[in-house]
Formats: structure tokens, sequence, C-alpha cells
């Protein structure tokens, strides 16, 4: 199935990886295809594009790429468009599994197997690591 367009600006993510987190990144590009799994991608490379080396955003970028994307454990995305826009897509499922891939973007595709979680809010989309693939 095709890809579908959530949001091709940036959007910020709150993410928990190791023993820390960061609210510093943003994600482009956040696109979902509907296969047996719902896939969901997005693009973190512009995080490692600024022009501030020392600021946070390119910090934590930077450290998720150099391995610490390994130990991801949360990605929570606060989007009324793209939480919409992926209800929209849920919608047209004729099933909607309980886990998802989420492939992360960050000087390559990281995949993991993810739970998705219900919102504390009307337009927030929390996803737990089960577990990381190849």
């Amino acid at each position: 199935m095709d890809w579908i367009d959530l949001r091709r600006g940036g959007t910020p993510l709150y993410i928990e990886y190791g023993l820390t987190h960061t609210r510093n990144l943003t994600a482009r590009d956040v696109r979902v295809r509907m296969l047996p799994r719902v896939e969901l991608s997005l693009d973190l490379n512009g995080n490692l594009r600024t022009r501030n080396k020392s600021g946070n955003r390119y910090y934590d970028a930077r450290e998720l790429a150099d391995g610490k994307m390994a130990g991801l454990k949360l990605v929570q995305i606060d989007d009324s468009y793209i939480f919409e826009g992926l209800l929209a897509a849920l919608r047209r499922a004729r099933r909607v599994p309980p886990h998802w891939s989420l492939v992360m973007e960050l000087e390559g595709p990281h995949t993991f197997v993810v739970r998705p979680e219900s919102p504390r809010t009307s337009h927030s989309l929390v996803m737990r690591v089960v577990k990381a693939t190849a």
C-alpha cells in the first residue's frame, strides 16, 4: 500500500530513551501506510542539519544517531493535524492491530515494534516501544 502523508513540515516530539528524555527534536515527513501492520515513518535527519552544532537539538539527535536509538522507549507526537490524519487512515482499515511498526529515519532507518496508547489529549499519539527490529 502507498504511503499517506500526514505532515511534510516539522512537528515536535517527546522521546524517552535510555535513562533520559528530550523535547528538543522535530520530525519531518510524517507518513503512514496500512500493511498487515500499521507502519508510521518519522524523518529526524533535519535535527542534524542545524547550524548550531552546540545546541540541545543537535546534541540529542547526534546521541540517538550514535547508538542511543537502540534504547528507545517511547515516542509522543502532539499534533492534531497528524492525529486526525492517522485516525482517518485507521478508519479505512479492516482491522487495527495492537502493535505497529515505527520507522525513525536518522542516518538510516531504525525500526521498532510499538504499542500505541490511548491519548491523554485529543491530539496526542503515544507509542511505547515493544522491541527494536533489524
